[in-house]
């Protein structure tokens, strides 16, 4: 070997980093010391995967830096169908509370995300597994700074009535202190994901959804990101806490989930430059603004009256729309859904009662459309150039009319006396 190879090498990383390179003795190959360097999530998931302080420590032969990163993982994960029983899941419970009660100088150990599920399965006592899921969440909620990620799937028995009441029965109430922030801690939470939870302890909460200095959800460092809540309940007022809730990802939020909720009438979502993807099911909101979200890619509404106060800007960006059993949304309203959504590609819709005449003009991108008849409908017109596919399902005595083709040659696409179902699919 050279005298140029035997020299220590050395070489840039992806994020600009100078590593080493060493060279193997005698075999004339090169060995690139790379397990020093890899980044703080990779190797959080390879510990991850270790089940004891004893095996971190032959985990560190690989690296000193590896049994540090150890005793600092910052992620509170629990699955209850990888316990047996109630007592096991205590025992888990304990083990955390000795883990996450060591200090690292004057700090208690950080915790990054909580991701706690009950799925129903075991059929525990209730009570039994909210106090367990009290106490692994006061370990939450006692962390300076907060997780940044917190996942809760509270079905304690998947036989039960998981309907959210309006009484708060058969839900989870979800701690105040584990979303407040201390007042000498901003908060930072990037990801909220919860099951069958309530807010009833959020209730006599000071908040001023259009003031940000008065709403404790609206962070500048690390704001929300992804919100997904399916079957939960908020109390009275509980429009104020949800709507803060969503103004905290004001400038970041890009994800929103929302499958049945009880207790919200009113729904803001405004001024949200990042949204892209908005799901809002089996929840009776009648009021619903949806402003300021240039970016929205994906719409999709159903089992929502929207009777009240529809107010909708333009969303140039909108590719995927589906409506379904909207029935108290007006023809007016929906035709300025549609005239706001220049950039429409598919189209499902099913159960508006109150529109009559569906009209789709000027959507030279649109190439799907399924459509559900509902009693009122009487005419669809459509002229769409790009119409690839389009399947309609319903009443017989329905007059339907279609533009399809390019500008300087259209097919005329007309069906009266639709009986039972129609697909058109562009030959």
């Amino acid at each position: 070997m050279s005298s140029d190879c035997k020299r220590r090498l050395w070489e840039t990383n992806g994020s600009g980093e100078t590593i080493q390179i060493r060279t193997a003795a005698g075999d004339g190959e090169e060995e690139v010391d790379r397990i020093s360097h890899l980044p703080d999530e990779v190797v959080h998931e390879i510990l991850a995967l270790l089940r004891s302080p004893k095996e971190a420590a032959k985990a560190s032969i690989l690296s000193q830096r590896w049994f540090k990163l150890w005793r600092s993982y910052p992620i509170l994960e629990f699955h209850d169908t990888q316990f047996e029983s109630t007592q096991s899941v205590k025992r888990f419970v304990d083990a955390a509370k000795e883990k996450f009660s060591r200090r690292s100088g004057d700090t208690l150990i950080s915790m990054k995300a909580v991701r706690i599920k009950f799925n129903g399965e075991k059929k525990w006592p209730v009570e039994i597994c909210s106090a367990l899921l009290d106490d692994m969440l006061e370990l939450a909620a006692n962390r300076s700074p907060p997780p940044q990620e917190i996942n809760i799937t509270a079905v304690f028995d998947i036989n039960s009535d998981r309907v959210p009441n309006f009484d708060g029965s058969g839900t989870y109430s979800i701690p105040r202190g584990l979303l407040l922030p201390k007042p000498c801690h901003q908060f930072r939470l990037e990801a909220l994901n919860l099951v069958n939870c309530n807010f009833d302890q959020f209730k006599d909460i000071n908040i001023d959804v259009n003031n940000v200095h008065r709403n404790p959800f609206v962070s500048i460092g690390n704001p929300l990101s992804v919100l997904s809540l399916w079957e939960v309940r908020f109390p009275d007022g509980g429009d104020r806490i949800l709507n803060s809730i969503i103004a905290g990802g004001a400038s970041c939020l890009w994800c929103l989930h929302l499958f049945h909720i009880v207790g919200i009438r009113r729904l803001q979502v405004r001024n949200l430059p990042n949204l892209k993807f908005l799901l809002i099911a089996q929840f009776p909101v009648e009021d619903l603004e949806i402003t300021g979200v240039p970016f929205m890619e994906d719409l999709h509404i159903s089992n929502a009256p929207l009777g009240g106060d529809f107010l909708v800007s333009s969303m140039p960006n909108l590719k995927g729309l589906s409506i379904h059993r909207a029935c108290k949304l007006t023809e007016q309203k929906f035709d300025e859904l549609i005239s706001n959504s220049p950039s429409l590609e598919s189209l499902s819709l099913g159960g508006l009662n109150k529109v009559q005449n569906l009209k789709i003009f000027n959507h030279d991108k649109l190439w799907k459309v399924d459509l559900t008849s509902w009693d009122e409908l009487q005419v669809i017109e459509m002229n769409a150039p790009e119409l690839y596919h389009f399947r309609y399902c319903g009443k017989v005595d329905l007059f339907i009319k279609i533009l399809v083709g390019a500008s300087n040659y259209r097919k005329e696409v007309s069906m009266e006396r639709c009986s039972g179902e129609v697909v058109y699919c562009k030959n």
